[in-house]
């Protein structure tokens, strides 16, 4: 994975309507951690940004049917993704 490929991934989960927009956010980390591509410093930022992901919840909920998304979780996760983006 490179930073064009991270960048792009978010710029692809990056909408309102995505109700598995905090998972995909989760897998992004996930795949930047895996990855031999990046230095120890953005290894560990994303460890941290990944850490906070996993105490967010999805916007939408996972059993509850919402006609919107959770807006302080989706900006949190959003803050969260834009922090990697500005690491990309």
């Amino acid at each position: 994975m490179t930073c064009s490929d991270v960048k792009q991934k978010i710029d692809s989960i990056t909408y309102t309507q995505n109700r598995y927009f905090h998972s995909g956010a989760l897998n992004i980390c996930e795949a930047i951690l895996s990855s031999k591509n990046f230095s120890k410093k953005v290894q560990t930022d994303i460890r941290n940004i990944y850490l906070e992901l996993k105490t967010l919840s999805e916007p939408w909920g996972y059993w509850e049917k919402r006609n919107s998304p959770d807006s302080y979780m989706f900006n949190r996760i959003v803050d969260c993704l834009d922090s990697i983006y500005e690491l990309m």
